[in-house]
């Protein structure tokens, strides 16, 4: 990007993006039974699981929960080593690669994730956050429109549902 102000098309990215709430990790909350839990991408995950789990992909979760990027980056890369058809692993990767500054990257594997599961809205905010980063704003507001058609509900088809004859 160039040292210009914000731009209009940013401006409005930003607002469908908060609009959508936040794609990123979000901190560490008391769940109902007291224990902590947290999110990340579309994926939950409590301290048992994270504790005592020793797959990769829940490696990288807790990884990224308590915050250590570059840690949750490897063992999620090392999952889609044995996994790469998990759209989720994909989606998670490319907020961790956001998180350190690496936008291309993050826009590669959230296009991954996003041509594993089409319109799945997780994926295409994080692919938009990821080509804002990169300066991309038309291509992000695109990614953007697109997340915001993939969370409204689909309409019945109203193909000649009244065909009665006389």
């Amino acid at each position: 990007m160039s040292g210009k102000p914000p731009s209009a098309a940013l401006a409005s990215i930003l607002a469908k993006s908060s609009a959508h709430g936040s794609v990123r990790v979000r901190p560490v909350r008391r769940g109902p039974s007291g224990g902590a839990s947290s999110s990340i991408g579309a994926v939950c995950i409590s301290d048992a699981t994270a504790a005592g789990s020793g797959s990769f992909r829940e490696q990288g979760v807790a990884a990224a929960i308590a915050g250590d990027m570059p840690a949750a980056r490897l063992a999620f890369l090392s999952h889609l080593k044995a996994e790469a058809g998990d759209a989720a692993a994909w989606e998670m990767l490319a907020q961790c690669e956001l998180e350190g500054g690496h936008a291309g990257s993050a826009a590669r594997c959230a296009g991954e994730a996003s041509r594993l599961r089409p319109l799945w809205a997780q994926a295409l905010l994080t692919l938009a956050r990821s080509l804002a980063a990169m300066g991309e704003l038309v291509l992000a507001s695109h990614a953007l429109d697109a997340a915001e058609r993939a969370d409204r509900p689909q309409a019945p088809s109203s193909s000649s549902s009244s065909s009665s004859s006389s």
